[in-house]
């Protein structure tokens, strides 16, 4: 069995827990001492509520209502690409920190408007992508993006 260094017990919240990468991200998050799902979002209600209840936790059609009652120490986003950014910025505006999957946004300026509002001193960011060159498979604007948030 793996062994994790102490850890602070982390609340995490699910937006987007319909999508087929946040079934391995819960699993992921159950095997995680201290890690607990305190909540799950999706506009795809049905299927939505039928995940949080086999993970045991409330579920949310608005996923601002979920950080505004949850108040989750860390986001994880798994809705579709073109969401990202809005949501990302709304868990910046409730103090939650996030793991955003990739592609981090649909656009450089999405992205942009992620990297602002993180800078505005709302909390700090990063971002990691599997691509072995960022500036391969997305351009050197893309690249500059990703390397202003990680800094």
């Amino acid at each position: 069995m793996t062994t994790y260094p102490l850890l602070p017990d982390l609340r995490f919240g699910i937006i987007g827990s319909t999508a087929s990468i946040a079934v391995i991200r819960v699993k992921a998050l159950t095997r995680l001492p201290g890690a607990s799902i305190a909540g799950m979002a999706d506009v795809a209600v049905e299927r939505g509520e039928a995940r949080a209840r086999e993970v045991g936790c409330p579920f949310f059609a608005d996923h601002c209502a979920m950080l505004d009652t949850i108040r989750p120490d860390v986001a994880v986003i798994c809705a579709p690409y073109l969401f990202r950014a809005t949501l990302a910025i709304d868990c910046l505006k409730a103090r939650a920190h996030m793991l955003v999957e990739k592609s981090l946004a649909a656009s450089v300026s999405k992205a942009d408007a992620m990297i602002t509002a993180s800078a505005s001193g709302l909390l700090p960011a990063t971002a990691k992508t599997r691509c072995r060159s960022v500036a391969d498979a997305t351009g050197d604007r893309w690249r500059t993006t990703l390397l202003r948030l990680v800094e």
